[in-house]
């Protein structure tokens, strides 16, 4: 992987060393963007010299497809590398190799040419190139034509539509670009992919590395026709998280903007992973102050989310959104499904966004617009489940949780372990009618009463609340 990146940042002294000590057998690995180090090479683009090398070793053909089928030429086209396109033309790429769209799994194509990936990226220069090449053996062609390898034609697409689909999308893209504060840009060779750390319907999350800082990254899927609801998903998120500055939310580090193909938000850290994973896999047992520490923490952070300027709805508050610090502080993460409470944007509020087994009932019927408020009843939830060690109507699926909440107004026993108080603040967030439910700032006040108020265990009285909490799991 070493190799790899020496190529995308154009470093042709270190790529010649690594080869000599590795052996020609390192250019056929792939990273996982299905890309050797000859594709990498063509991704930076910058030295011709170094793409002449990597060429010249017996092991590397100018063809060669990575898993999801993209050639080098493919790379150079998405890139704007025009006098690269023109030499690998040259030296004998087939431009009507395709690549395939891996996340899809029902079976439908998405081929794309050297020439979709050119004309999705707006390089008129390179989209011109493509539909007049041909070599000196080659018949003459139409310029709404190219030439294939077997004598059939393969057309141009059709701009129109494809102007249609993505004017909006783009125009997002180019918003966000041009008010994203610069150094908040990140180029996706400075990013190093370790482990896999979750994943979801966009794509997935690794553990790695960013300017020598251990971070988090969120990595759209490698697509290079996002979806609309993949780029709205991405742009909000960024938008929102560039303006969040508090030590009860997760902290941003960047994203990647340069191309849907790229899309990647980057955020720290937080090596004590998700409340649920503690809670539920782990199966940590957790004294009283700390789960109210926990519990502040989170409170605060949705106190400063809700105060903002432009108030901010969370929309998907869960245990497996709440990270933990290794000293027990907590921060609030995963902003996917949130949005600005005054958007104007129509379908703001009338979808239903986030975890079911933690959702406000008003969310769940759509029956009204719901506030902020939707999320204090999440927290709710959440603060059971912190003081019972239980997930919320775990005999359940999601949704029968969600209608049995929603419809029959059952909610989740308080049993003689969680302090009279906190009892009180709970069944006031979880009330059916969100206009009666407590602000965070209450919250936050009534918690640290009760933290104040909770003397040191002694190792008695300690193990007593460990077998409390033993029969709570």
């Amino acid at each position: 992987m070493c190799l790899i990146r020496a190529c995308y940042n154009g470093k042709f002294s270190a790529v010649k060393e690594m080869i000599q000590l590795s052996g020609t057998e390192s250019l056929l690995k792939e990273n996982i963007f299905s890309e050797t180090p000859f594709h990498s090479a063509c991704t930076y683009g910058k030295d011709l010299e170094m793409v002449k090398f990597l060429l010249g070793q017996n092991t590397m053909s100018i063809n060669h497809q990575g898993r999801d089928g993209h050639t080098a030429l493919h790379s150079a086209c998405f890139h704007g590398h025009i006098r690269l396109v023109q030499f690998l033309l040259d030296s004998g790429a087939d431009m009507n190799l395709v690549a395939c769209d891996p996340s899809r799994s029902s079976g439908e194509k998405d081929e794309q040419t050297c020439l979709m990936w050119a004309y999705e990226k707006g390089h008129d220069a390179i989209v011109t190139l493509l539909k007049h090449y041909k070599r000196p053996d080659d018949s003459p062609c139409n310029e709404y034509s190219q030439p294939g390898g077997d004598g059939s034609y393969v057309s141009v697409p059709s701009p129109l539509g494809k102007i249609k689909s993505m004017t909006k999308e783009k125009a997002e893209v180019l918003a966000l670009r041009a008010s994203l504060p610069s150094h908040f840009h990140l180029q996706l060779p400075e990013l190093e992919f370790n482990e896999i750390i979750g994943s979801g319907s966009f794509g997935r999350v690794y553990r790695g590395k960013c300017r020598s800082k251990i971070v988090a990254i969120k990595r759209y899927r490698a697509n290079t026709y996002c979806s609309k609801s993949d780029v709205d998903m991405f742009c909000r998120e960024v938008s929102i998280l560039c303006r969040l500055n508090h030590p009860c939310i997760i902290q941003f580090v960047g994203a990647c903007l340069d191309d849907p193909s790229q899309f990647a938000i980057v955020t720290q850290y937080v090596s004590g992973g998700s409340l649920f994973s503690l809670l539920h896999e782990q199966k940590r047992l957790i004294d009283l102050q700390s789960k109210l520490i926990i519990a502040i923490d989170v409170a605060k952070g949705m106190e400063y989310l809700h105060n903002l300027t432009q108030p901010i709805i969370h929309r998907d508050l869960n245990s497996h959104n709440i990270l933990l610090y290794e000293d027990g502080h907590a921060v609030v993460a995963d902003f996917g499904e949130s949005r600005f409470l005054q958007s104007v944007d129509e379908d703001n509020l009338t979808k239903q966004p986030g975890n079911l087994r933690w959702m406000a009932p008003e969310v769940f019927t759509q029956c009204t617009r719901y506030s902020v408020k939707a999320d204090m009843f999440s927290y709710a939830l959440c603060l059971w489940e912190l003081l019972t060690g239980e997930i919320p109507f775990a005999h359940l699926k999601p949704a029968a949780a969600a209608a049995d909440m929603a419809y029959h107004h059952i909610r989740p026993p308080i049993g003689y372990s969680i302090p009279k108080p906190i009892s009180a603040l709970l069944m006031r967030g979880w009330n059916s009618c969100p206009e009666d439910r407590p602000e965070f700032s209450e919250v936050v006040s009534n918690l640290e009463e009760c933290l104040s108020n909770t003397e040191v265990r002694t190792p008695c009285r300690e193990n007593v609340f460990a077998s409390v909490q033993i029969l709570c799991v």
